[in-house]
């Protein structure tokens, strides 16, 4: 009898065994796929985005203003992984949450942000539109 549940004990921790190292494998396996090198990252897509609008800033342009839903509607975990990525794209540049600079990058997909941006300075601006809710803003003379 005790041989029998030895053996059975024994039978039970190598089906385990075998179960455990197959469902990683699964995993793995899947992990694999949907994390191809043949397809960017986000960080890689979210400056791609940022080409375009980094060109129009001028060089000597040390601090850009940015604001973005967060202002709007407050913290939010994807708009504040959007800040940091925009913040390295930018690099070396700073990034500040303000509607003081010169040149502001705002980020909503809000269509009333431009009228509720109107209300929130004074100042005569210009934007330009780069798609996907990003737009560059410039605070000055029309």
């Amino acid at each position: 009898m005790k041989d029998r549940r030895s053996q059975l004990l024994k039978i039970l921790v190598i089906l385990t065994v075998f179960y455990s190292i197959g469902t990683g494998l699964y995993n793995f396996y899947n992990l694999l796929q949907e994390y191809s090198l043949d397809k960017p990252d986000d960080v890689v897509k979210w400056e791609s985005r940022m080409i375009d609008l980094k060109e129009m800033i001028p060089a000597d342009q040390k601090v850009i203003g940015y604001v973005s839903d967060w202002d709007r509607q407050g913290y939010d975990k994807d708009v504040y992984i959007e800040f940091v990525l925009t913040t390295y794209s930018l690099a070396p540049r700073l990034l500040v949450r303000n509607f003081e600079s010169e040149w502001i990058i705002a980020n909503s997909t809000d269509a009333q942000f431009i009228d509720w941006f109107k209300d929130q300075t004074k100042r005569p601006f210009t934007f330009q539109e780069f798609g996907n809710g990003i737009y560059l803003i410039h605070q000055g003379d029309r």
